[in-house]
């Protein structure tokens, strides 16, 4: 298997940094019902022979957080009644009836995007040069190779 420290070290950095960053933007901008976006956003940096891979993995409702969602279709009550209650929610009317009543406004006018992981992702891709961190780490090869 080759040796990239540089460029794994880099990988595994920019993942910690990107996943902070990400965590404090859904903070910041109040997506925090369970706390599963936020505590479960998380990367892996994988080596294998001729492949490092970079893998940031998250709960299946990220991509609503990120990408919003379309007006058009009724979203399902039992989500937006599990959210009504982790957040806590109370009003003079049922749960149900505020649940349908959230879901009538999503059908009618969908959900904005935020794209919080858009956003860190693309950041990430901006702060790294790959070929020159193989490059450091081919030239770290050959000078090995050379005073041996």
């Amino acid at each position: 298997m080759a040796d990239f420290t540089f460029l794994v070290n880099r990988l595994r950095g920019r993942g910690f940094s990107t996943v902070a960053e990400i965590r404090q933007e859904l903070s910041k901008q109040g997506k925090r019902a369970s706390g599963d976006l936020i505590e479960k956003t998380r990367f892996t940096v994988e080596e294998r022979p001729a492949l490092i891979s970079f893998k940031i993995f998250a709960p299946a409702h990220w991509e609503f957080v990120d990408q919003g969602r379309r007006p058009g279709t009724f979203p399902p009550v039992n989500r937006i009644l599990r959210w009504i209650r982790q957040k806590s929610i109370t009003t003079d009317i049922s749960r149900n009836s505020l649940a349908f009543l959230i879901g009538r406004k999503i059908k009618e006018k969908g959900i904005p995007a935020t794209n919080i992981y858009t956003n860190a992702i693309d950041n990430l891709k901006n702060s790294l040069d790959i070929p020159s961190l193989a490059q450091q780490d081919i030239e770290k090869r050959v000078l090995n190779a050379l005073t041996k």
